[in-house]
């Protein structure tokens, strides 16, 4: 009888440091104690003179876990909280200063633009290297340069030098050889939120084809509904130590609470982001609920409603009191076929302070996706002044949404869309069904009339 079997990457105790210097005979003198610290009966005092030079910065510390064969996991947090750290030590760029790292299989990674490609050789030369580099033989790499060419699609850039690229062309270049290498981990770090749409859809369709494949994915990015999308669970990273490592609708929203303040599952206090200012509330549903880090990936992170969490961020002054979701008769609306028209309100309580308050709201489906939305910017007249309570009126016809159930999440700022303060928003603020029978291509259906026109009768000629 067999063991159960290894995991793809395991990783225990992992630390790892960066010493800055304040100058480079600093850098110099610490590489010398550094060398004397291994040398019998100098250890001891050579650490201690080492260790007095510089600054040491921890990336990482004591972060532990284990990734299985076949799984895939998301990586999230703050810039600067070490992920990136983490995927260069899993892919043996950077040595740990302490801890385990376990890998198993051959690794395909994608890490952030600049890594990887000589930039003085040509595209294709850089094909042939890298798959080299990767572990096939020279015959295989051949084999599969023109399949690599198509994928990337770059023309006649594949024969010019790599310095000569956008960084969008890099990505294409790099993403078609790791697709193409045979990988059993990859790794992908944000590299795709530099590419056009087109291509990222093509990149996260291959990396869905992997996954289903039994291939293990390690990706990191700042798109919260993508790595919601691709990973069965999610780990958040918070100042390079592991903060929280569960399901992704869990750690997203609490990540995305922990932006503006909210408090978070394990984690008794507010960050110190409370009430800080952000820009871009505009008419765009993802636009409503912009965290300071990257605003419209990190508002998609509230699609990620935890059941019996209805509250997201407050900061314990403007409020929302109600929502209601009401068909033309005036009744609650809990399932739609499409077509309807409908009005959500929204009722606001403690804004007679506020100099702009702005509501808005958007609609989700299972799996986070933002649908459509609005919000009260978009509005003919300003807000009443000087009232403690206001209700928001949104009217608007169902479009057609495939069978299944949705969320209606709801947000309230103060201020305009370049400068505003976020006061509370409601990830599941109404929950409703489709019973819509059709069928189509796309998120959403539309009434279409299709029938055929006869062009010529073939039995004139």
């Amino acid at each position: 009888m067999t063991g159960p079997a290894a995991p793809a990457v395991d990783v225990q105790g992992l630390d790892r440091a960066f010493d800055i210097f304040p100058s480079d005979q600093a850098r110099a003198r610490h590489a010398l104690w550094s060398a004397a610290a291994r040398l019998p009966g100098l250890g001891t005092r050579a650490r201690q003179r080492r260790d007095a030079i510089g600054t040491r910065t921890w990336a990482l510390r004591d972060v532990s876990f284990a990734v299985g064969r076949g799984e895939s996991v998301g990586f999230i947090g703050a810039n600067g909280s070490g992920k990136s750290t983490l995927l260069h030590v899993l892919c043996g760029t950077l040595a740990p200063s302490g801890g385990l790292v376990r890998t198993s299989g051959r690794i395909g990674a994608l890490l952030e633009l600049g890594t990887g490609f000589a930039a003085d050789l040509t595209g294709r030369e850089n094909v042939r290297l890298s798959g080299l580099l990767h572990g096939l033989d020279e015959a295989t790499v051949a084999s599969r340069e023109d399949a690599i060419a198509a994928f990337a699609d770059i023309g006649a850039y594949l024969d010019q030098p790599v310095r000569t690229y956008s960084s969008g062309m890099y990505v294409r270049l790099a993403f078609a050889v790791m697709a193409h290498v045979d990988a059993d981990v990859m790794i992908v770090d944000e590299a795709l939120a530099v590419g056009d749409i087109r291509f990222v859809q093509k990149c996260l369709a291959h990396l869905e084809r992997f996954r289903a494949a039994g291939g293990t994915l390690l990706f990191v990015s700042h798109d919260l509904p993508a790595v919601q999308r691709l990973c069965q669970r999610v780990i958040w990273l918070d100042r390079g130590r592991l903060r929280m490592d569960g399901p992704p609708r869990d750690v997203t929203e609490a990540y995305f609470d922990s932006m503006i303040g909210a408090p978070s599952p394990g984690s008794g206090s507010r960050e110190s982001g409370v009430g800080s200012r952000e820009a871009g509330v505009g008419s765009r549903p993802e636009d409503l609920t912009a965290g300071p880090e990257t605003p419209q990936a990190a508002a998609r992170a509230a699609s990620a409603g935890d059941d019996g969490a209805e509250h997201g961020g407050t900061l314990g002054k403007a409020r929302i009191a109600d929502v209601r979701l009401v068909d033309d008769t005036g009744s609650l609306v809990a399932s739609v076929r499409g077509g309807e028209r409908l009005t959500l309100f929204v009722e606001a309580a403690g804004v007679g302070w506020l100099r702009q308050p702005v509501v808005g709201f958007y609609v989700k489906d299972r799996l986070g996706q933002q649908l459509f939305g609005e919000n009260t910017l978009a509005a003919v007249t300003a807000a009443p002044r000087h009232a403690d309570t206001l209700v928001a009126r949104f009217r608007f016809v169902m479009p057609r949404l495939f069978p299944g159930e949705y969320l209606v999440a709801v947000a309230i700022a103060d201020g305009t869309q370049a400068d505003h303060v976020h006061h509370e928003w409601r990830h599941e603020a109404w929950h409703f069904t489709s019973a819509w029978p059709g069928g189509a291509t796309g998120m959403v259906g539309i009434d279409v009339d299709a029938s055929w026109v006869i062009a010529y009768d073939t039995t004139d000629r």
